[in-house]
């Protein structure tokens, strides 16, 4: 219970701490709304918590403190290099706002408590939750910088397509010399960049053609009545 009840507290601890509010409004003006203020509030929360978490479970489990601070900080510094730099410059500022006085007044206590209860050693078990907590923001927050880049980049690749499409649209209709008052040729265009008549204009020609033929059957039927009564008229007279 201790390990899930650490991460609860590490979530919302953060929320006590006055720089923290300070960072995220800054953080927010200097971006013009890019990084957010839920954004960063989230980033730093998360990183509090998982930090808590770690430091309970090397109390619980007697580990070394270096187990957990070295591939911490190898890992911060491996991300400064995929994250972009404002995320990067963030990242490591707010590490020293997150484990302020209000946070280090919850979780200092927090941490004693555990070691008397399960007989631990306060001087040494108890000892870096600070720096746990300093450290885990610098990783959540480039992590967060990692996936805004990550989306930024396929929303560019997005709007170049269709920008792409657009304008091999507009060669294709300017190529063909349309306009908006032609409205004789009607095309259909395609993401492949296909041209392809309508089927309409197939149906319509078909239609005439049958009309058409229809109106030649009419009249050689009546020429030929005609030319039926005409001779049945003569052939009568003769018989006369």
């Amino acid at each position: 219970m201790l390990i899930p009840i650490s991460g609860i507290i590490g979530f919302f601890v953060v929320y006590a701490e006055p720089a923290v509010h300070v960072l995220n409004k800054q953080v927010e003006d200097i971006t013009n709304g890019a990084i957010t203020q839920k954004m960063m509030m989230a980033g730093l929360s998360v990183g509090v918590s998982l930090g808590l978490i770690l430091s309970v479970v090397r109390i619980l489990f007697q580990l070394s403190f270096w187990y957990f601070l070295l591939p911490g900080y190898v890992l911060a510094l491996a991300l400064s290099f995929f994250t972009p730099k404002i995320f990067t410059a963030i990242a490591f500022d707010s590490g020293g706002v997150a484990s302020g006085t209000m946070t280090a007044a919850f979780i200092l206590p927090f941490a004693v408590g555990i070691c008397n209860s399960v007989g631990g050693n306060v001087m040494t078990d108890a000892f870096g939750i600070i720096s746990m907590v300093a450290m885990m923001p610098l990783i959540s927050i480039q992590v967060l910088g990692v996936v805004y880049n990550l989306k930024k980049k396929r929303n560019e690749a997005i709007e170049s397509e269709q920008g792409d499409l657009y304008s091999e649209k507009v060669l294709l209709e300017s190529l063909l010399g349309l306009n908006s008052e032609d409205k004789s040729v009607i095309i259909n265009y395609s993401v492949a960049g296909e041209v392809e008549e309508p089927a309409q204009q197939d149906e319509k020609t078909q239609a005439e053609s049958r009309t058409e033929a229809l109106s030649e059957e009419a009249t050689g039927g009546g020429e030929a009545s005609r030319t039926g009564d005409t001779e049945n008229t003569g052939e009568t007279g003769k018989t006369e």
